[in-house]
């Protein structure tokens, strides 16, 4: 499979530092983040889609060198922080408005389909909890058509039942349109339905990074076990409460 983006960047803070590594995104790739709170993770989804500048290092996308300022007028990358950006008195009708402006690929058609299939209704953003605004997110996402999606916590916020719609939405348009996502998640358990790669970072410096099947070849436990079992071999093994199953 072709190879859509790579990056090796850093990033230091007085108190914290995030350690460069070998990231790479091919087609159909569904990369899962993981680590404690404040290990870096939220840092490292920044640095990649441009929203601060590394202290070291460059991101490529299909070999060419990528500017914070390429990925605002590049419309093939979409991102989600956690945080609905949209004004609080609008409804899905007046953000499909607004997108289908801004970003060529968008389809108003789509994004519909998108939210029937989530069950998010047509009322003001305000009115909507935690969960639904993360849908309507997740709708928006996928209708502007991007090959690289980054979401931080996606999932935060929703019931089981909702979790697996979004996961399968998101899994079905990676597989159909052969582009690739990476995400952070403190919800294990969606690694090991959805995800094909897994990340863990510990205090900015990557601590795994492999393809879940190697992880659970010849082992008859659950990723979940997998993983707690190897951060009891890390520094993570004092903060695993942080991780939630």
């Amino acid at each position: 499979m072709s190879s859509l983006f790579y990056a090796k960047v850093s990033k230091r803070y007085p108190a914290f530092e995030l350690q460069p590594f070998d990231f790479y995104l091919n087609e159909c790739d569904i990369v899962g983040l993981i680590g404690a709170n404040g290990a870096g993770k939220t840092t490292f989804l920044n640095l990649l889609e441009g929203r601060c500048l590394p202290s070291s290092g460059k991101v490529y996308y299909k070999g060419r060198v990528m500017k914070p300022i390429s990925w605002k007028k590049n419309p093939v990358v979409s991102f989600y922080d956690g945080i609905c950006p949209f004004c609080e008195k609008f409804n899905p009708k007046d953000i499909c408005t607004i997108m289908a402006d801004w970003y060529p690929k968008w389809s108003s058609e789509q994004y519909f389909d998108y939210l029937n299939f989530l069950n998010v209704q047509i009322i003001a953003i305000k009115q909507m909890s935690l969960g639904t605004k993360n849908k309507l997110m997740l709708a928006t996402m996928l209708a502007q058509n991007p090959e690289i999606l980054f979401c931080d916590e996606l999932t935060t916020g929703l019931d089981p039942v909702a979790r697996e719609k979004v996961l399968h939405l998101l899994k079905e348009y990676i597989n159909k349109t052969h582009s690739a996502v990476i995400f952070s998640t403190h919800i294990i358990s969606d690694l090991e339905k959805f995800a094909s790669r897994i990340i863990l970072l510990d205090n900015g410096k990557v601590v795994l990074n492999t393809d879940i099947s190697c992880i659970l070849e010849g082992n008859k436990i659950s990723l979940e076990n997998v993983v707690y079992d190897y951060l009891s071999k890390s520094t993570l093994a004092k903060g695993n409460d942080n991780l939630i199953l």
